[in-house]
């Protein structure tokens, strides 16, 4: 299973970008983030997939 970070400050993007990932890789856990801050949270806490 992949992991995957969404960094993306417009709800509406993000939303599409979420659905266009689920549909590419659709057993990925998707964790979203609007600000950058709280990305680098995530980058700490979880292992995520850089390819």
């Amino acid at each position: 299973m992949k992991n995957i970070l969404l960094l993306e400050d417009l709800p509406e993007i993000r939303a599409r970008l979420k659905v266009l990932i689920q549909q590419v890789f659709p057993d990925a856990q998707i964790s979203e983030s609007a600000r950058v801050h709280d990305a680098l949270g995530l980058v700490s806490a979880v292992k995520f997939d850089w390819r």
